[in-house]
């Protein structure tokens, strides 16, 4: 799994003066201290605090994942009350999701040298909250296990497309092997149709705008998705035409 970009929203750290390079003493470890395990985080090289603040929360929520033992996208807000700044994040893998909540913000400072700022974040979560949250995820790993077996079960499925949409039915195989399908040169066959693909240019923005309706059919069942693809050409606009259909796809898709 890959950990990909988080988005943040802080409230808490609001301005604050650039100081000379001093590394808070904490930086670089994480440790528990009776009920509250910290997690620190160190930015790279900088050329704004809001940069700094940002990967450094990243780095630091990324040890958190970490000590639960996944690599995981980060989605997080901050929520202020009266004790003080607390987060919610919220973690997903491909098919994992799991909720922390009230991760403190502890402290956060930067450094600067030669016009170039680091940013070092302390934050820190109640362990009981981490044991939950491990415990949740340990659930949701053996349902998607027996998941996928029931999957495999069905048996080796065969992609049967038009030939000019070879790149479709390429991300079309690899969303379902992904989702614990077996696709195959030969099985059951999965039919997809592309029913309508238009595209016009934006006179206004001077961009392609692409529209894809393409229909699945399996076991005598259809599924009809829409997707929009914008570009400079109509090639990029298509290809993201693409992307954006698949991503409409669930993973139970072939299921009845």
């Amino acid at each position: 799994m890959k950990l990909l970009p988080v988005l943040l929203f802080l409230a808490f750290f609001g301005g604050g003066c650039v100081s000379a390079p001093k590394v808070p003493e904490w930086a670089g470890k994480n440790w528990q201290e009776q009920e509250r395990v910290y997690f620190s985080g160190i930015s790279s090289l900088c050329t704004d605090i809001a940069c700094a603040r940002q990967e450094a929360y990243q780095n630091a929520v990324a040890s958190l994942a970490a000590y639960l033992g996944s690599t995981v996208s980060v989605h997080t807000q901050s929520v202020l009350d009266n004790n003080g700044q607390f987060l919610t994040a919220v973690f997903t893998s491909s098919s994992q999701e799991v909720a922390l909540r009230q991760i403190q913000a502890e402290q956060f400072s930067i450094s600067s040298y030669q016009g170039k700022i680091t940013g070092y974040i302390l934050i820190s979560i109640q362990k009981a909250e981490l044991e939950r949250a491990r415990a949740q995820l340990r659930l949701q790993a053996l349902q998607q296990a027996s998941q996928r077996q029931k999957r495999l079960a069905k048996g080796p499925i065969v992609i049967r497309s038009p030939r000019a949409w070879a790149d479709l039915a390429g991300k079309l195989n690899h969303f379902l092997t992904q989702a614990g399908y077996a696709v195959a040169p030969e099985g059951k066959a999965l039919y997809l149709k592309v029913e309508r693909f238009s595209c016009r240019q934006s006179q206004m923005q001077k961009i392609q705008i692409c529209t894809l309706q393409a229909k699945l059919i399996f076991e005598n069942t259809e599924h009809v998705y829409i997707a929009k693809g914008f570009g400079r050409t109509r090639r990029q606009a298509r290809q993201e035409a693409v992307e954006g259909w698949v991503a409409q796809l669930p993973e139970e898709i072939l299921e009845k």
